[in-house]
């Protein structure tokens, strides 16, 4: 399904949540409501973990992570 504008808004304030707040666990709880509201309306796309410098790294190097 297509992601609206307003879940691109959305996605994005919860990647700067994570970032900012440097979670680097996909099983926290805020991660985890919203990838289950993107997977219930179909435009869950997955995450990634990334380090310090915004690139991508493996889940034992991982700053943050970030859903796409």
């Amino acid at each position: 399904m297509k992601r609206t504008k307003q879940t691109e808004k959305m996605i994005e304030q919860v990647n700067f949540y994570l970032k900012n707040n440097k979670i680097n666990n996909p099983f926290n709880d805020v991660a985890q409501v919203f990838m289950a509201s993107l997977l219930a309306a179909d435009t869950y796309k997955g995450f990634n973990f990334y380090n310090e410098n915004g690139t991508l790294t493996t889940e034992e190097k991982c700053d943050y992570i970030q859903i796409h």
